[in-house]
């Protein structure tokens, strides 16, 4: 990769050529839209470039005003291959960053940043001490929205406060074309009531939280239950988990999937009135389309990880281990039989669909 010349046109005293680190999990960096976007409105002059791993590239690239994608293969980061890097490393040095934005905590993505020579890191802790390789440290608050914490780094960046917007996400027009397409193949009108279900989830390149999903039976009874009422359902999912859902479903009309394409996915909950996902990527795919979700929790915590922006639902079973999950890579194993998900009645998810449906028609 040739480097970049740097950005004319800056004013002084700040950044000209700022780095995005944010390279997973797709929930996570489809959170991080509004903040970048905040950024490039706030350094119109400077040059914008995000790094992000190929699982996670289809979610974002195209829907900020970034100058510089960079996509990089998942297992170089996670696994840290040594020649990969050094190749990754010396690429990003040979651009000449001024500035970080690293929407990591982990430390091999500060030290990447310090290897590639940028002399300003600007990134998230959870702990005030722990502020190794970065120069501006962002302490985690408790309670507060990852998507807004993101926001909080990049005023940090630009020393000024940024103004707030959802990250929405809008389809390319290609995606739309083809979940149109898709519609008329199944013999759906546009008005047809569809309720999407995205009943997989917790999976990305560094880890893989099956505990985070809903039981496969539950999603089943809801699927029944919202036939029974005339919808329609949409699968979404990764091809496992769909074929998954058709197993536990059985023999039912009214019913059709899709996977392993992030926008085509995306045009298609576009077109749905409600989404019912557990918390995943999918889910804040569905929230930044604009469809309003039910967000179903049980080891992670809705006031850190719950879908932005306002219309949505989050439902859950209470239980006094939650949330399990900090942010730290690890989701240990169940003592208690999966409560917070195995106690959480479809008849709760039911009726928070109905909730949903019945404010979008007023």
């Amino acid at each position: 990769m040739e480097a970049s010349s740097p950005a004319g046109g800056v004013p002084p005293g700040l950044p000209g050529r700022v780095l995005v680190l944010k390279t997973a999990a797709i929930g996570d960096c489809i959170n991080a839209l509004g903040a970048v976007r905040a950024l490039r409105e706030a350094l119109p002059a400077a040059h914008l470039a995000w790094l992000v791993g190929r699982a996670s590239a289809d979610a974002v690239v195209g829907q900020a005003p970034v100058d510089d994608w960079i996509v990089v293969d998942d297992a170089t980061l996670v696994r840290r291959r040594p020649l990969p890097l050094l190749s990754l490393t010396g690429a990003l040095r040979a651009r000449r960053f001024d500035t970080a934005l690293v929407l990591h905590r982990a430390l091999p993505v500060r030290l990447l940043a310090r290897a590639a020579g940028v002399p300003r890191r600007v990134g998230l802790v959870r702990e005030a001490s722990d502020r190794r390789l970065l120069t501006d440290a962002v302490v985690d608050e408790p309670g507060v929205l990852e998507g807004e914490r993101y926001w909080r780094a990049a005023e940090r960046l630009v020393g000024r406060a940024l103004p707030r917007a959802r990250g929405a996400w809008t389809p390319p027009a290609s995606a739309v074309e083809r979940a149109a397409a898709r519609w008329r193949a199944w013999g759906w009108q546009e008005a047809t009531g569809v309720v999407a279900l995205a009943p997989g989830g917790g999976v990305n390149p560094r880890t893989r939280f099956e505990l985070k999903r809903w039981p496969l039976a539950y999603f089943a009874e809801l699927t029944r239950r919202l036939r029974a009422q005339g919808l329609r359902v949409l699968v979404l999912g990764l091809p496992e988990e769909v074929t998954a859902f058709r197993a536990a479903v059985g023999d039912l009309d009214g019913i059709e999937t899709a996977s392993g394409d992030l926008r085509l996915a995306g045009a298609l909950l576009a077109r749905c009135r409600a989404c019912v996902a557990n918390d995943s990527g999918l889910l804040h795919l569905a929230a930044a389309a604009g469809v309003p979700c039910v967000a179903i929790f049980g080891p992670t915590n809705p006031e850190v990880w719950g879908p932005y922006g306002p219309g949505h639902r989050v439902v859950r079973h209470a239980v006094p281990c939650q949330p399990c999950y900090h942010d730290d890579g690890v989701l240990p194993a169940c003592r208690f039989e999966h409560r917070c998900m195995r106690d959480l009645p479809v008849d709760e998810v039911l009726g928070a669909v109905a909730g949903l449906l019945t404010t979008a028609r007023r």
